[in-house]
């Protein structure tokens, strides 16, 4: 019973620390060397954690199956530090952080995914914490 419990707690901080895509939302349309802004939303938590960087990029899915972002991200549209924050304007929003990217001019037409990678130490005992999330787009 003592293992679950540790196993429970273990998966009680992950799923805690977790991000998600808010934008851009599922199925938005971009053309290629379209500017866009892809914004990396941290829940509220009690936990300690350090945030450490996040990895964007963009991948082409010719069958329409696009591959999962722990495989691939694609073509890196970028990669640095993520400090999530408030929205002064917009008390509703989680913590986030906004990134501009530039869709790729030569990337085909049709479907497409918005990889993230993101990269964080977690509580005291600085444990590495790695995940990945995507959102479906499309290519016109």
């Amino acid at each position: 019973m003592k293992v679950l419990a540790v196993l429970l707690a273990g998966l009680t901080a992950v799923t805690a620390q977790s991000i998600e895509i808010g934008a851009p939302a599922p199925g938005t349309q971009f053309t290629p060397g379209q500017s866009t802004v892809v914004m990396v939303e941290t829940p509220d938590f009690l936990s300690s954690s350090v945030e450490v960087s996040v990895a964007i990029g963009i991948v082409f899915c010719p069958s329409g199956n696009c591959p999962s972002p722990s495989g691939t991200l694609g073509t890196l549209l970028f990669s640095g530090t993520y400090r999530p924050q408030r929205s002064e304007s917009d008390p509703f929003l989680p913590p986030h952080e906004n990134y501009t990217v530039t869709i790729p001019a030569n990337l085909a037409q049709g479907p497409a995914s918005i990889g993230v990678a993101h990269f964080a130490l977690l509580a005291d005992e600085v444990q590495p914490f790695l995940e990945t999330k995507s959102v479906p787009v499309v290519i016109q």
